[in-house]
């Protein structure tokens, strides 16, 4: 016999003698859901993201701490977190509940600072002639200049006729 749900059976036996009965009864216990839960990344970077990704077996519904998995079993969603985060997930069914874990690490990426130079050749001239002034940078997104147009350039060369001592920065 393969019941669906707990069965009590019987016999009867008939002979020359009498009769006689029997009794017995077969449970039928559901079987326990499992939950599984993972991060992809587990570590992430500042500002980053990863994928929960959550499946199940022998259950009906999931619910998640940090994340919805709106009752699915199995499913996938991203997360944005801004510090450390453990995420769970509890998925049940008639053979009772199961839980799982999924740890997401955020690093602190910390650019270096930005770093400029700024150079003049020559550095001495007579009214009426150029100088060169030339500029580099480091780990820098833009430039500017001041008494000067660098074009935003984080590096570059430009010409200046100055009918002064003048100074220059960037």
């Amino acid at each position: 016999v393969t019941p669906s749900s707990s069965t009590n059976y019987a016999v009867v036996c008939v002979g020359p003698g009498g009769n006689t009965s029997a009794q017995t009864a077969v449970n039928v216990t559901s079987p326990n859901p499992t939950a599984s839960l993972s991060a992809n990344p587990g570590t992430i970077n500042s500002g980053g993201a990863a994928q929960l990704v959550w499946s199940s077996t022998n259950a009906t519904r999931c619910t998640g701490t940090g994340f919805t998995p709106n009752g699915s079993t199995s499913g996938s969603v991203t997360v944005s977190p801004t510090t450390d985060r453990t995420y769970s997930i509890t998925c049940t069914g008639s053979g009772g509940s199961a839980t799982d874990t999924a740890l997401v690490s955020v690093q602190d990426v910390r650019l270096p600072p930005a770093t400029a130079n700024l150079t003049a050749r020559p550095i001495s001239i007579t009214q009426g002639d150029h100088s060169t002034l030339s500029w580099s940078s480091q780990h820098a997104t833009t430039c500017t200049g001041s008494g000067f147009s660098t074009g935003g350039a984080t590096s570059g060369a430009v010409s200046v006729y100055p009918n002064k001592t003048t100074s220059y920065s960037i």
